[in-house]
């Protein structure tokens, strides 16, 4: 799942150009391409103000990567805080004149960020099957983990399919129209295709949530006072269809988020939540 945090940049007022433009001394067109640029130089200077850079897409890769190390639970960073922690992130790793160490760094971070990326793992699993401290062997701790959660994440499972199952088209349409439509270098064009793709898989459940609604109020399970005519039939059924859904999508994203209320029954675990995330 995905958080969204909206910031705007510094308004850029026409009225600071006002005076260069209506200079009758300087050539109209002159003074037009003068003013372009440096609204197009304030442009860019706000963009840069509110995202990421780095030089490269290394010191990007190796930047996520070290991102994840030290926040296993990425939600624990503000998103009003995100630029300026991984921009903190890239300072450190983009270092002139660069260190030996430094750059063996960099290099161990790529390298372990292309590994999760191809093989669909994400450090959060791995990090909660596997301790950081871990006297044993790995494969035997990670193993005997999993298996003592395994009831409790069946019995999350159980809880969760109901709006697993009602979400469960877009969690085929958004990664396919990912792979298939976006390109591989475009990062934000991934997501954008899975928000709206996933969006219109689900909506086929809604639309087929709506026409069970309708039968069911047809066959007359269920009724509101006053809604004889059609039309008041239609705005009973949306209304319906409108909070069932609200109510499923808030189930499927309480339990993705691992946040069921009363926790003692479900404990810590977040194998569930991690699986499907992946």
């Amino acid at each position: 799942m995905s958080r969204i945090h909206i910031r705007y940049g510094t308004p850029i007022s026409l009225d600071d150009f006002a005076e260069e433009l209506s200079n009758k001394d300087v050539d109209v067109n002159t003074a037009a391409q003068s003013v372009v640029r440096k609204v197009n130089a304030r442009v860019e200077l706000g963009l840069v103000e509110l995202t990421v850079n780095a030089v490269d897409w290394e010191t990007i890769c190796a930047t996520n990567m070290a991102r994840q190390l030290l926040w296993t639970n990425e939600d624990d960073i503000s998103l009003k805080d995100w630029v300026d922690v991984n921009q903190q992130l890239v300072a450190s790793l983009d270092v002139a004149p660069s260190s030996p160490q430094a750059t063996a760094a960099k290099k161990a971070l790529c390298r372990y960020n292309a590994l999760l990326h191809h093989s669909g793992i994400q450090h959060s699993v791995l990090a909660f099957l596997v301790p950081s401290q871990t006297p044993t062997n790995l494969w035997f701790t990670a193993t005997k983990r999993m298996l003592l959660r395994l009831p409790l994440a069946f019995l999350r499972f159980s809880s969760f399919l109901p709006s697993f199952l009602f979400v469960l088209p877009g969690y085929f349409t958004g990664p396919l129209a990912q792979k298939v439509l976006a390109k591989r270098d475009e990062e934000e064009a991934h997501s954008q295709f899975k928000a709206i793709a996933g969006g219109l898989g689900i909506s086929l459940n809604v639309a087929s949530l709506f026409a069970l609604l309708w039968k069911l109020q047809s066959a007359g399970f269920y009724n509101v006072p006053r809604a004889g005519s059609t039309l008041g039939k239609i705005v009973q059924v949306i209304g319906a269809t409108y909070l069932s859904t609200s109510l499923l999508l808030r189930w499927h994203n309480l339990l993705v988020k691992g946040e069921f209320a009363g926790g003692c029954i479900f404990g810590d675990s977040k194998l569930t939540t991690h699986a499907f995330n992946s």
